[in-house]
């Protein structure tokens, strides 16, 4: 009895370990890769408080491609970075970003690479760092930057909350679709946003908004606050 039951219980550890080892840790100073794990199943910064981590996601890498309800998370407010690095085709995140400790800083859209999240992302800060796209399919509250002319798409019934501004005037394209709510001022004075469109239905933004374009066509975009 005794001998089945060290069996069973060394079988029990083993099972646990390859269940639970699957989400891809991240840790250390040195940038770390996206590996098969984290495709799979998601990552998890762990060590935060002592050293911030980097993760990076290349040319069209998906993350939690299982669908987990968490799909990156940190065991730190405002210390760990996601980088996509990839130039072109699309990378697919799902699952929450940033559930209980938010993300310090991420950025995509490199080159013409488009960055799709289904989950909400928790973030103090997104840089549009190409001419690609950023899609938020799900709530989202990082302040976003362009620092180049890429896209941001807020889908239909989703609200973003966070200031948008251009790195240099003109530069950028918000997409908002119908139903979709942006929390927070788009563009400055000195450097307006390049393009806010609403493709179809009704949008809100609540703040100021300035740009040079504003095309709206038959649909509707609601502003409370200044236009520029």
């Amino acid at each position: 009895m005794n001998i089945f039951l060290s069996l069973f219980t060394v079988c029990m550890i083993v099972w646990s370990s390859t269940i639970f080892a699957s989400v891809q840790i991240v840790s250390g100073a040195a940038p770390v890769p996206l590996d098969a794990n984290g495709i799979a199943d998601g990552a998890e910064f762990v060590g935060q408080n002592v050293t911030p981590s980097t993760l990076t996601v290349g040319n069209g890498q998906n993350i939690n491609n299982n669908s987990k309800p968490v799909g990156i998370s940190t065991d730190s407010p405002n210390q760990s970075t996601i980088l996509f690095q990839g130039t072109s085709g699309t990378s697919i995140v799902n699952g929450t970003i940033g559930a209980i400790n938010s993300m310090l800083n991420i950025s995509g859209g490199m080159g013409s690479s488009t960055v799709v999240f289904n989950g909400p992302v928790s973030a103090a800060n997104f840089a549009v760092t190409g001419n690609g796209i950023v899609q938020f399919n799900s709530t989202a509250d990082p302040d976003l930057t362009f620092s180049s002319d890429g896209v941001l798409v807020v889908s239909n019934s989703v609200v973003f909350t966070g200031v948008v501004t251009p790195s240099l005037p003109s530069i950028g394209t918000v997409q908002l679709g119908a139903g979709s709510i942006l929390n927070g001022n788009v563009g400055t004075p000195s450097n307006p946003i390049k393009t806010i469109v609403v493709p179809s239905g009704s949008a809100t933004v609540n703040g100021n908004l300035v740009s040079t374009n504003l095309i709206v066509n038959a649909s509707t975009l609601l502003l409370n606050g200044d236009l520029d």
